[in-house]
């Protein structure tokens, strides 16, 4: 409330194995504040009528690649994409917009392709995380240093940003262009235009309950239970690439919203 959040989104690991996952949501709506989740779909159908008694409206699902079978060898869910074709058939009739949420790796080998895929499985639009070489500077575990799939050449980076727009021309992409523009500026070093704003408007809390500025940081600002808006961090940023954070600082600016 100290920092007037007004969307939080549950994420892991694996949300929907919380049991009181729901409760969590429902917490957050009575207190104004709009609940989300990025999930990979396995439990969905089980726990779809009880989310959306919680009032959330948007449901982010992971998907890794434009083929099922890669998808589901990667997430080790064999039948995972019958359970989320299923999910986003009923979430139109509950009032829920499904959103595929795609990690920009080397598993992702046709955008175009993949656009295709995901309008099969349902889904109403799509929203891309972008690639990192780096691990994260908080307890956050969506980074893993054994794994070769991200770490792509500025090349294959490129290559993938030209894919994003491919994709665009098949079912609708929530990164902002703008935001696809700068990532390109970094690669080519020319530099990016934007700046984050996670800290001031956008924080990451961790399971131990400490709120950080971002997944990226090096260090957390405090318990949640001990903010004051004083601990705000309102100095602009461009350390990572981390597309929750440096997108939605983008769309702050009118003209991109516009």
């Amino acid at each position: 409330a100290q920092a007037n959040v007004r969307f939080v989104t549950f994420m892991g690991g694996e949300p929907l194995l919380h049991p009181r996952i729901a409760d969590m949501m429902q917490m957050a709506t009575d207190m104004g504040v709009q609940p989300t989740m990025v999930t990979n779909g396995w439990l969905l159908p089980g726990k779809l009528d009880a989310l959306a008694a919680t009032g959330i409206s948007t449901i982010f699902v992971s998907i890794d690649s434009e083929d099922a079978s890669a998808h589901e060898k990667n997430r080790g869910l064999k039948g995972v994409c019958e359970r989320i074709r299923e999910s986003n058939t009923r979430m139109a009739a509950l009032g829920i917009t499904p959103i595929a949420s795609v990690a920009m790796t080397r598993l992702v080998t046709d955008y175009r392709a993949l656009g295709h895929f995901l309008k099969e499985l349902g889904f109403a639009a799509v929203t891309f995380s972008y690639p990192r070489r780096a691990a994260l500077g908080s307890s956050s575990l969506v980074w893993s240093e054994d794994s070769d799939l991200v770490d792509m050449s500025n090349a294959e980076l490129l290559a993938a940003f030209d894919g994003v727009e491919q994709t665009r021309e098949v079912i609708p992409v929530h990164n902002p262009r703008q935001g696809i523009a700068d990532m390109r500026r970094r690669l080519t070093g020319e530099g990016e235009r934007f700046t984050c704003h996670a800290g001031y408007k956008y924080f990451y809390m961790d399971w131990n309950y400490d709120l950080w500025r971002c997944e990226d940081w090096k260090a957390p600002i405090c318990p949640v239970w001990d903010f004051t808006p004083d601990k705000m961090m309102r100095d602009p940023c461009q350390a990572c690439t981390t597309d929750c954070y440096r997108d939605a600082s983008i769309m702050l600016h009118f003209s991109v919203a516009l």
